[in-house]
């Protein structure tokens, strides 16, 4: 090769002007190239070998275009320019751009991770996570406000929400779509579901796996309302310690507060245990002690803050709260009979007599 040769190919080489573009996403979430502040949207089929590229400032009559060999959002790529005009802009560079939109893309991918674990995950707890990802001055001053990043988020969730079912009106009416009999590692979750023509309806979502942890273990119980859903007048969750911690590992719907009916979910969750658990501590309602004592066959504690209310309730009755709250020598003795709780049963009657 002569050195003429050599110098057209080099002169060949400078003009293909090739430069280095990375694709983010749009606010629609469409591919857009960014090379040196300038974006670039996809003109023609994405889906071809050669994917080619036009500012996205058509308003501006901006004629500037390029071509690259792919266009995966995420990704950088080649860029390649038929000629000087197409690199030429009617406009100024965006020094900010690229990391604003990149922003935007990391919030909705972490929003969709989220969501799919915690529906409810809170705005506040996604922002925080992108900590410290923009620390240049400039684009902080640039970035949406705080509503607006919301409304990305928000827009996020509902755009990958489960078509779920319409509210129901009556137990006949509940329909339980596949997707929400499965926990996240897509194992059955449902375990009973009493059927439409029970007057006594009751729904369970255990685990199997997680039920294993009830086995010959401590485990814990109690009801809430303020979460029923229409229909159900209590949930009613069981917990199990697991290394130190209380996990809960089954949670029953219930449309009553009867003892019939906690005796037929505590038979439904036993008969898919291999020993009854160790013990069990719950709140002081008989229905559920007696049904405890009936199926479970195992050691009963009351719960200590259950203990506490029932007491002051007590002091309430007996019209004793005004001196409870004035006086501390009165409430110090009112006190005392809470500290039994922690004394041996056959120590009990002369700890009260010696206070």
């Amino acid at each position: 090769m002569t050195d003429s040769n050599l110098a057209d190919l080099m002169q060949s080489f400078e003009n293909f002007n090739l430069k280095t573009g990375f694709v983010t996403s749009s606010q629609k979430s469409s591919p857009q190239l960014s090379i040196d502040g300038y974006f670039f949207r996809i003109s023609g089929d994405a889906k071809a070998a050669t994917v080619n590229w036009r500012c996205i400032k058509t308003n501006l009559y901006c004629k500037a275009k390029c071509y690259t060999l792919g266009c995966n959002i995420g990704s950088e790529y080649t860029v390649y320019f038929n000629d000087d005009d197409d690199q030429q802009h009617s406009h100024g560079p965006d020094a900010t751009g690229l990391a604003i939109k990149e922003r935007r893309r990391i919030l909705k991918e972490r929003t969709g991770a989220c969501a799919m674990s915690v529906p409810n995950v809170a705005p506040r707890q996604i922002f925080t996570s992108l900590v410290g990802c923009i620390t240049s001055p400039d684009t902080i001053a640039a970035l949406p406000s705080y509503d607006a990043e919301r409304q990305v988020i928000n827009r996020t969730k509902k755009s990958i929400r489960p078509d779920y079912p319409s509210q129901p009106e009556t137990l006949k009416d509940i329909i339980i779509p596949d997707f929400l009999t499965l926990n996240l590692l897509n194992e059955p979750f449902l375990l009973h579901d009493s059927g439409v023509d029970d007057p006594d309806g009751y729904l369970i979502f255990a685990s199997m796996s997680y039920l294993k942890l009830l086995e010959n273990n401590d485990v814990f119980a109690d009801g809430t309302f303020d979460i029923a859903p229409k229909l159900f007048k209590q949930v009613y969750t069981i917990h199990a310690l697991f290394h130190g911690r209380c996990l809960p590992v089954a949670y029953c719907l219930l449309t009553r507060k009867t003892e019939k009916l906690y005796t037929t979910v505590l038979n439904s969750i036993k008969s898919h245990l291999a020993s009854n658990p160790k013990s069990i501590t719950s709140d002081y309602e008989l229905a559920f002690i007696n049904a405890a004592k009936k199926v479970l066959q195992c050691t009963i504690y009351g719960c200590f803050f259950h203990y506490k209310q029932a007491m002051f309730r007590l002091i309430q009755d007996l019209g004793l709260a005004v001196p409870y709250a004035s006086c501390e020598k009165t409430r110090h003795f009112l006190k005392l009979p809470q500290v039994l709780a922690f004394v041996p049963i056959d120590e009990v009657f002369n700890k009260f007599n010696q206070s």
